[in-house]
């Protein structure tokens, strides 16, 4: 998920990505759910995804 917000790829691109690496966005994870969020929301800051993650989620993603 975090090389979707590095290339800064669209919802649509992001699924297509991690479908290749046989991976899926889970309705039920939170982590996910931001993640999406943030890339419809073309809100591609890592640092800042990484602070709203851990304040709902106690979890970051790579940098």
């Amino acid at each position: 998920m975090a090389l979707c917000i590095a290339l800064q790829l669209d919802l649509e691109q992001s699924r297509d990505l991690l479908a290749r690496a046989d991976w899926a966005f889970s309705p039920s994870s939170k982590v996910d759910l931001i993640v999406q969020k943030a890339i419809i929301d073309k809100q591609y800051d890592i640092m800042q995804l990484n602070v709203t993650l851990f304040k709902y989620t106690n979890e970051i993603l790579g940098v």
